[in-house]
């Protein structure tokens, strides 16, 4: 994705604009982005965020994200630029100028999306309604999106940063979408943990960010591939005479070298403030006591405190997406051949594509298609990826009663979380047009961890970040080796989602044919 800093001598294309101040990228923002993204999509445009360097309700609060987590997590949805303009030289522009000069003249926007509070113009006085008069007038679309809610309550930057200073990191991280992070190169320290016998690594907090209370955290790092618990101090460290904000990290069980390595540190659950020892033997007393507590919160209770969930074919019906998809994409290539030839077109594609465990890639999915239809002029593999990655996902087609049953599951306290191989922006998609993210404490998408199941890391990775033990989970799935093999070698138990029918399920594994039944059988 391109970060464009000016507004100066922008190229002439057309775009889809994103309006807003997406510091987090949250689950708020992502019907706007989605809206964007998609209009791009349909109408072969340039997908745009268009936000400003600052606003004035932000001073002393900070961003959610810093500016390039946050260009990174936009990249990843599939924009090409973020656009960023002084909010100080465009803040007295009536709204008719910043229409005019800023929407069509600069940016040359053919659609333009927004939330459904979004005001702007000279103090704040054009709203939604004012935005669709003007682009009557100049003729691009205005797609007004309303506001996203989790437990009734609206998801906005507002709240999460509310959640955050609360140190409520379960929430944070269910709002945003994404785990609160700390990524940072690690630096070199006063080396005085190693000395009292609990190394740490040191790194700086990214100044343009609101921060948690200072405090010492029960925190998850991924290091050399595998997940590893840790207690995070956030603060001054003032025993020591510290100033600057650091994550002071002990990583329980490690004894390795990461000065100079980039780290990423999650913090899970809030242990206790910062404070002031008296001497270093108190804070090595103290740092033995907080070790303790962070393992606690790792270790296993006895009890079920998680269900975790594969997506395709446990929470959708992907025989049944898959198959519309193919529908759409025989009418659109081969309109010439006759309904019945198209369907029968249709099914070939279909049976090609089987369970989707066929095909590694698209790509490869692809080529073969093009080789059982006979297609002479068929466009380039490239393409039909594209189109496939673009139009797959927005057939997602979820079980009977898939949503009302996660909502009871949230009802009866349990976290919530989804584990899925797959291409992060197809599989971020999926979940978006479900309008499922909401409803989830943590999602892990191999796409984005490197790492793929059966592999028991995974799953690792997903109990930890909720803050629970592997075997405080049940995962539930529909394949038997990614799914239950892989979660039973890391510690889950298991349900087996018998809905779709692929796979014929393990002899060993608790069999449910529906979302209901499995609510039924916790």
């Amino acid at each position: 994705m391109e970060r464009i800093d000016s507004i100066q001598n922008l190229s002439h294309t057309p775009r889809a604009v994103a309006l807003g101040f997406f510091d987090g990228v949250h689950l708020g923002h992502r019907t706007v982005l989605r809206s964007a993204l998609t209009a791009a999509e349909d109408h072969a445009l340039t997908p745009t965020v268009f936000t400003f360097d600052t606003l004035p309700k932000l001073v002393g609060g900070g961003l959610l994200l810093s500016r390039e987590e946050s260009d990174r997590r936009l990249e990843q949805l599939g924009f090409s630029e973020r656009i960023t303009a002084s909010f100080a030289a465009l803040r007295d522009l009536s709204p008719e100028t910043f229409v005019r000069e800023i929407l069509v003249n600069t940016l040359h926007a053919a659609v333009v999306c927004c939330g459904e509070n979004f005001r702007f113009g000279k103090d704040g006085i054009g709203d939604v309604s004012t935005l669709e008069h003007w682009g009557q007038i100049f003729g691009f679309d205005v797609q007004v999106l309303p506001l996203v809610t989790a437990d009734g309550e609206p998801i906005s930057s507002t709240r999460i940063r509310r959640a955050l200073t609360a140190g409520d990191m379960l929430a944070v991280n269910r709002l945003l979408g994404h785990p609160y992070e700390v990524t940072a190169t690690v630096v070199s320290g006063a080396r005085l943990g190693r000395t009292i016998g609990t190394p740490t690594i040191n790194q700086n907090l990214p100044p343009e960010t609101v921060k948690p209370p200072f405090g010492v955290y029960a925190s998850v790092v991924e290091v050399d591939g595998r997940v590893h618990h840790a207690v995070t101090n956030l603060g001054i460290k003032p025993t020591v005479g510290g100033r600057e904000p650091l994550a002071e990290t002990c990583i329980l069980d490690y004894d390795g070298d990461l000065y100079g390595h980039t780290v990423t540190v999650r913090p899970v659950q809030f242990l206790r403030a910062e404070q002031t020892f008296d001497s270093v033997e108190e804070l090595r007393l103290q740092i033995q006591k907080d070790s303790d507590a962070a393992r606690a919160c790792f270790a296993p209770t006895g009890r079920t405190r998680a269900i975790l969930f594969d997506f395709d074919d446990t929470l959708q019906n992907r025989r049944v997406a898959y198959r519309t998809f193919a529908r759409g994409f025989i009418r659109r290539h081969f309109s010439h051949l006759s309904k019945a030839e198209q369907e029968a077109y249709t099914d070939r594609m279909a049976r090609l594509n089987g369970s989707g465990n066929e095909f590694r890639n698209y790509h490869e999915f692809n080529t073969a298609l093009v080789k059982a239809l006979d297609w002479k002029d068929a466009p380039p593999v490239a393409e039909l990826v594209a189109e496939t990655r673009r139009e797959f996902p927005r057939h997602t087609t979820l079980l009977p009663r898939t949503t009302e049953t996660l909502r009871a599951l949230r009802e009866k306290g349990y976290l919530l979380g989804i584990v899925t191989n797959g291409d992060i922006f197809i599989q971020n998609k999926k979940l978006d047009v479900s309008c499922l993210r909401p409803l989830f404490d943590t999602v892990v998408i191999s796409g984005e961890e490197g790492v793929a199941k059966p592999a028991p890391e995974i799953f690792r990775r997903a109990a930890a970040r909720l803050g629970v033990a592997p075997a405080d989970c049940i995962f539930v799935g529909d394949h038997p080796e990614k799914d239950i093999e892989g979660a039973s070698s890391a510690g889950m138990q298991t349900r087996f989602m018998h809905a779709c029918g692929w796979f014929d399920p393990p002899s060993t594994v608790t069999v449910v044919h529906s979302m209901e039944e499995l609510l039924q059988s916790l």
